[in-house]
Formats: C-alpha cells, structure tokens, sequence
C-alpha cells in the first residue's frame, strides 16, 4: 500500500495563542449565499474534534484545547443560526481512525456542549 504524506499546515495551539474566528471570511461567505434566496445552502464546517485532533498543540492537553475551541464554535453557529441557516453540517474526518470508548464519550460531550450553547 502507497501513502502519501502532503505537507500540510497544521494549526497551533498554545495556552499563549488566541483562537478567534477569522470573522471577515465568514460573513463575507455568509453574506455571499444569502444573495440566492431561492436556494437553500447550509454551511459545512470542520467539526472541533478532527479539528483539535490534526491541532499541534504545544503546552497543553487535548481536553484544554477543546475547552478554548468550543465557545468559538458556539460563535460560529450562534452567527449562522442569527442569519437564517437552518443547519450547520459539521465534518469529522478524524472519526474514522479506531477509537476507543473514552474517545466516544469524548465527542459525545462535545456535541452536548455545542448543541446546550446554540440551542436555547
């Protein structure tokens, strides 16, 4: 079997960097599908969990980094949601490696928390 390894940026988190969404893209894309009010798009949107999973993070644990993504998640979707979206797909690639149960309730809690952050 072939793999094939892509020099791919990996974003950095560290207890010293600020994690913020890139908020001008956003809206800019946001406000581009709002301009085709006969079709009904959804956002998609790299799920926290692949997305702290492929993380370098540096001087601190995965569940600290989660702690730091998760309330710019519940940004995001509040944004999205205020804008008239009805659904957000979220994409976890990481999912398909083999987990382990610790890694099920793991997403589990992280979805609770989204979900109890946007839905209210």
């Amino acid at each position: 079997m072939v793999q094939y390894k892509l020099p791919l940026p990996r974003p950095e988190i560290s207890s010293a960097s600020f994690v913020s969404p890139r908020w001008e893209k956003i809206r800019f894309e946001m406000d581009g599908i709002s301009d085709h009010n006969d079709v009904k798009f959804h956002p998609v949107l790299i799920g926290p969990w692949t997305f702290v999973k492929l993380s370098q993070l540096e001087g601190m644990t995965f569940q600290e980094a989660m702690d730091r993504i998760l309330p710019r998640y519940i940004e995001i979707l509040k944004e999205m949601s205020a804008r008239g979206f009805e659904y957000v797909q979220m994409d976890e690639p990481y999912l398909c490696h083999d987990l382990v149960r610790d890694d099920l309730r793991g997403v589990r809690k992280v979805y609770e928390t989204l979900q109890g952050g946007v839905v209210r």
